[in-house]
């Protein structure tokens, strides 16, 4: 397991998560994303991490935390009913 710290490119705001990875897998398939390394990289973190959840590869792209995207996507309109 290797923790990851990242600042949220939305907010700004510092998150860390706990990913299955080595510090060595995560170095690797970060030199490989296009999202990581634009013009560089050349594939999708799915591709490369296929054993991480939406929200795990959305956090190592971005930084952004589920909490954050909750509140950031949180439907704010009136009750149906």
């Amino acid at each position: 397991m290797t923790v990851v710290r990242k600042q949220s490119k939305f907010s700004g705001k510092w998150g860390e998560m706990d990913l299955p990875l080595t510090q060595q897998e995560l170095d690797e398939g970060l030199k490989q994303s296009w999202s990581a390394n634009p013009g560089i990289g050349t594939k999708h973190m799915q591709d490369i991490f296929p054993q991480l959840n939406a929200d795990q590869r959305e956090f190592l792209m971005s930084g952004c935390t589920p909490e954050e995207w909750n509140e950031m996507f949180a439907y704010q309109g009136e009750d149906d009913e």
